[in-house]
């Protein structure tokens, strides 16, 4: 009894273990399955709730996107591709691009090259000094020094009133005659110096053979032409000098000659007498100056004017129809293009737009913009972001090109970029009212989404 107790007492005092069994080894395989499919229940019951959390987030982003385009009204659209307001039509502006000086025994003469015709007229006169100006030109030429020559002492140019004053003086005794001219398909305007007509010195009596007369006869028929002139400069020197006008004289002796041998001068002042017509508001006097230009040496710039014209007048049908004929006259003109390219868009024409504009390589960033938005109609968002880019890459300035840009980049799920557009047109600011109100509640409303 004794020792039971004994064992007792040691189990007593050894430590408590607990060892786990490994169930495993005892479990039905009803119950392995039941574990199992308990395990798949709480993975589908997790990812159904991730689901659903992540379409909670996204539907907003999705509404956006798929509203995007409803939500633009179409007077907005036709906004972002409008033509800039109408310009009033200016002349354009001249300028002096060269200067010849051609100096011979017989006479000077300046010639001064332009780009367009000349409007000249003498300023003042008084003795041997002179002073013209030359309306509206300016000059990439600086005045030539003049020493040492026998037909002028001194020439000065200077810009005043928005022209060039040419002012020179010349030695005693010289005549000035200016004029233009067409040199080399080039408008030229020169000022002439040359010596006035001497008269023939009075006939001296005397007398003479015929054995004499014959000689001298022979003689001056068998000079060589050099040696001729030569005899009669010493002839004019030797002989008495009575019958000149006195050098005081001189000066009422010169002759202005203001003339214009270029064929394109008569075209040139109708469009300037145009332009003055259609900034006067006389636009019927205008355009029947401009018809009577067409097809003519001036055909393109008039009819740069009458589109002018025509959309100062609120005129579109008339402008689209001379937008569409000088395009296929002009396939290369980019103003015509631009304009053209307008006028499709304004008709929904898109598909158009992309087969005039698509094929040059030349696009200036009102052109990249026109074929964006054409694309951008067509539900072509990657090229049109892509031309939108090159738009904003050329002008980054044009707030339009940045609204256009943050459309297609809505539309092709790309949110922060999309906001970063709208954010930078909201920067340079939209140019109406109605642009302004779009932006900023695209702004909102992306900025919501995305936070």
């Amino acid at each position: 009894m004794s020792v039971i107790n004994s064992v007792l007492r040691d189990l007593e005092a050894q430590e408590a273990r607990f060892t786990p069994i490994d169930l495993d080894g005892i479990e039905s395989p009803l119950t392995r399955s039941g574990r199992r499919n308990s395990v798949v229940a709480a993975l589908a019951l997790a990812a159904f709730v991730a689901i659903v959390a992540w379409l909670l987030w996204r539907v907003p982003a999705q509404e956006t996107i798929a509203g995007l385009a409803p939500a633009i009204d179409p007077a907005t659209l036709a906004e972002l591709a409008a033509p800039a307001p109408p310009v009033e039509p200016t002349a354009p502006r001249n300028r002096i691009v060269g200067l010849q000086l051609r100096e011979s025994n017989d006479g000077l003469r300046l010639e001064f090259a332009l780009r367009e015709r000349p409007v000249a007229y003498l300023r003042h006169s008084y003795g041997n000094r002179y002073g013209y100006h030359l309306r509206a030109v300016d000059s990439e030429i600086e005045a030539p020094r003049i020493d040492a020559s026998k037909w002028l002492d001194t020439l000065a140019l200077g810009a005043r009133d928005g022209g060039i004053d040419i002012d020179f003086v010349t030695v005693q005794g010289v005549l000035v005659e200016t004029r233009q001219a067409q040199v080399d398909n080039q408008p030229v305007w020169s000022i002439q110096l040359r010596r006035p007509p001497v008269s023939a010195p009075p006939a001296v009596a005397s007398v003479s053979t015929p054995a004499e007369s014959t000689a001298t006869e022979v003689a001056a028929e068998t000079l060589p032409v050099s040696d001729a002139a030569a005899a009669t400069e010493a002839a004019r020197a030797d002989a008495p000098t009575t019958d000149l006008a006195p050098a005081d004289t001189d000066a009422a002796e010169v002759r202005l000659d203001i003339r214009s041998t270029d064929p394109a001068a008569p075209a040139r002042h109708g469009l300037e007498y145009a332009t003055e017509l259609i900034n006067a508001g006389r636009f019927a006097d205008a355009e029947t100056l401009l018809e009577g230009l067409l097809d003519g040496l001036e055909d393109r710039a008039a009819r740069e004017h009458l589109l002018a014209l025509y959309q100062l007048d609120g005129r579109q049908r008339d402008f689209a129809r001379l937008v569409r004929e000088s395009t296929q006259r002009y396939p290369t003109a980019a103003i015509f293009a631009t304009e053209y390219a307008r006028v499709l868009m304004q008709s929904a024409a898109y598909a158009e737009v992309v087969a005039l504009l698509s094929p040059a390589t030349d696009l200036d960033a009102d052109r990249q913009a026109l074929l964006a938005a054409a694309y951008q109609r067509l539900e072509r968002h990657g090229d049109a972001i892509r031309h939108f880019e090159l738009a904003v890459a050329q002008d980054s300035d044009e707030a339009r090109h940045w609204i256009g840009l943050g459309i297609s980049q809505e539309h092709a799920a790309a949110l922060e970029d999309a906001l970063n557009s709208y954010r930078m047109a909201a920067r340079l600011g939209p140019p109406s009212a109605r642009l302004r109100d779009f932006v900023a509640k695209r702004t909102d409303t992306l900025e919501r989404v995305l936070d």
